[in-house]
């Protein structure tokens, strides 16, 4: 056997030995071959989800949760949604997010039902790494979409999420209203901000335009919003964009932040107050070099091209 091919072969039982992903204590950020990775900080620890998959991007097993002082070591994952555990009938578990609302934890997840299209739904739970329960689908039950995120505005929540390219085409970002207590949408405030063809940066010709990943905040009193897409040069890109107003005003285009095959952002805060975006890169993975998707921490506010 050539060398290259029992490589080959050592990586990949390697792999596959290695999931479901075993409990550590000392994992580092280059060794959690997580998608969408999502940072918040609660006491004194920093909480890391994301979308785990090994084979397909669609086979997860649920929605991990990872725990680390000082962003460097980080102990898990625990599961904070076990696919065995009531949820069966549903696949892909991509993009969780969880964000904290009147002291509870609010927890956004991509799941296909069978039979059914994709999209967001949000579960609850009273402590960070608690049992998670469902609440309502979050997103319109008759269009393919994803990576739903969380937005107030006026005393009201939305869910901004991207209503996808295998359906659109030229994907949109789009808002819905989420009832009281996030007990599902009001369908009829649902509208669309922009499409993946807004980007300037690398305009692709193909029909099919991605739109990945919103993720919005406030930055010198101006509502922003971090996306992602595939460029021109088959790149994935993290973009960013700039309300006029409010979330339903009109929207600009104004950064590149990375175009190093890496997105999917989001803003977190440190213990210490710094602002910082996480994001995983590379875009795709290979196990013949050990090149795996992983969570990417880089510096807030400057465009980062090619790092």
């Amino acid at each position: 056997m050539k060398l290259l091919d029992l490589f080959k072969r050592k990586a990949k039982q390697k792999w596959v030995e290695e999931w479901p992903v075993p409990y550590k204590e000392d994992w580092e950020l280059k060794d959690i071959h997580l998608r969408d990775p999502y940072i918040v900080t609660v006491g004194d620890s920093y909480y890391l989800t994301g979308t785990l998959s090994h084979d397909s991007i669609s086979d997860g097993y649920g929605v991990p949760l990872y725990r680390s002082k000082d962003l460097k070591t980080w102990s898990g994952p625990a599961l904070i949604v076990d696919r065995d555990k009531g949820y069966s009938n549903y696949s892909c578990f991509w993009a969780p997010e969880i964000h904290i609302v009147d002291n509870e934890y609010w927890l956004f997840v991509t799941l296909e039902p069978k039979g059914g299209k994709r999209g967001t739904y949000l579960f609850k739970s009273n402590k960070i790494d608690g049992e998670y329960s469902f609440i309502a689908r979050g997103t319109p039950s008759d269009m393919f979409s994803l990576d739903g995120t969380l937005y107030e505005e006026n005393g009201e929540k939305y869910v901004v999420y991207c209503y996808e390219w295998v359906e659109a085409h030229d994907g949109h970002i789009r808002a819905v209203k989420l009832l009281e207590n996030g007990e599902g949408i009001d369908l009829a405030t649902d509208r669309l901000l922009f499409k993946a063809s807004a980007n300037v940066f690398y305009p692709r010709t193909n029909p099919n335009k991605i739109t990945d990943g919103p993720y919005l905040y406030k930055d010198k009193g101006k509502l922003k919003m971090l996306w992602s897409t595939v460029g021109s040069n088959k790149a994935y890109l993290l973009l960013s964009a700039t309300s006029k107003g409010g979330l339903f005003d009109e929207w600009v285009q104004d950064e590149l932040i990375y175009d190093e095959d890496g997105g999917h952002g989001m803003v977190f805060e440190t213990l210490e107050g710094e602002r910082k975006i996480v994001i995983h890169s590379p875009n795709g993975r290979n196990a013949e070099r050990w090149q795996f998707e992983h969570p990417v921490i880089l510096p807030f506010g400057k465009v980062k091209k090619h790092l």
